[in-house]
């Protein structure tokens, strides 16, 4: 009986340790490389419209406006991109932060 509890105690610590690992680590580099890599598809975001670019990432985290133009955010806990909209047209890249 005792090895039976020694061995489903032993069993339960190496899934917590799994999964922690899992949601501390793995999870937030999964989101990263998953925005990431939809972005890289799109090449050259010069010139797309927003709804091209909406069509392969998705909507953006949150957008503001500066003067006239337009900033729209997209972010995981590991990534970060902001392009910047003249009307529905991408401007570039204003920021990217990946850690």
């Amino acid at each position: 009986m005792l090895e039976f509890l020694i061995c489903f105690i032993g069993f339960g610590l190496f899934l917590g340790v799994i999964l922690g690992w899992w949601i501390i680590d793995g999870h937030p580099k999964a989101q990263t490389n998953a925005l990431k890599q939809k972005f890289s598809s799109l090449g050259n975001l010069r010139g797309k419209t927003i709804t091209q670019i909406e069509q392969v990432v998705g909507k953006p985290s949150t957008w503001y406006m500066v003067m006239d133009k337009r900033l729209c955010v997209w972010q995981t806990q590991r990534y970060h991109i902001t392009l910047v909209f003249n009307g529905d047209i991408c401007e570039g890249v204003e920021s990217e932060i990946s850690v």
